[in-house]
């Protein structure tokens, strides 16, 4: 009887250090996990980024054209965010365009407004803003070009993959719809490579 109280007695002040060891390792790991995501938040705030990717007009008889922009925001409060988009596009028919003849060469720049709900890294939302377009075409042995200005808006989406404390990486598509009647809707896919702050 004497034995088994001596081990209790021995056995106790183990569990106890045990129970405590566990408490404190629990207390900690969810210090470190709300201190990374603390982090997480501060560092992706606002971002300053890049985006190399393709224009694919549609149901247009332009051909799919390299395109390219720059893109500044902010993610102001939770799930939240503002940015201002910056793309050029050029765009060479292979079918009349406005009256003009096959082969005639188009480039567009927007410059649009965003807000996005953003979770997790994914970001969707709506842009709008103004486009200038500018043409040029050989009509006989004339060259003709001109430039016009429209609105273009639509749904945008995309994935923000953090590589590094303050660099990722992701893709975008923006789908962009014209105020201008005669002008194609374009879809835009984007390789996206932001800097953050």
């Amino acid at each position: 009887m004497q034995i088994v109280k001596s081990n209790v007695a021995i056995l106790n002040p183990r569990i106890k250090l045990q129970l405590i060891v566990f408490v404190l390792l629990i207390s900690f790991g969810s210090n470190v996990h709300a201190q990374e995501e603390a982090l997480q938040k501060k560092t992706l705030t606002g971002y300053l980024g890049g985006l190399l990717g393709g224009n694919f007009p549609v149901e247009s008889n332009s051909t799919l054209r390299p395109a390219a922009g720059v893109t500044v925001g902010a993610n102001l409060v939770d799930h939240f965010g503002f940015g201002l988009l910056a793309t050029y596009f050029g765009q060479k028919t292979t079918g009349k365009f406005l009256g003009l003849p096959t082969g005639t060469s188009t480039g567009t720049l927007f410059i649009a407004g965003q807000a996005h709900y953003v979770f997790n890294g994914f970001h969707l939302g709506g842009e709008v803003g103004p486009a200038f377009s500018f043409w040029s075409s050989n009509v006989s042995t004339m060259q003709a070009s001109s430039s016009k200005s429209f609105v273009l808006f639509g749904p945008e989406a995309g994935y923000d993959f953090v590589i590094a404390k303050h660099f990722s990486v992701g893709a975008e598509l923006h789908y962009l719809i014209s105020s201008e009647k005669s002008a194609a809707q374009n879809l835009q896919a984007f390789a996206a490579f932001k800097l953050w702050q």
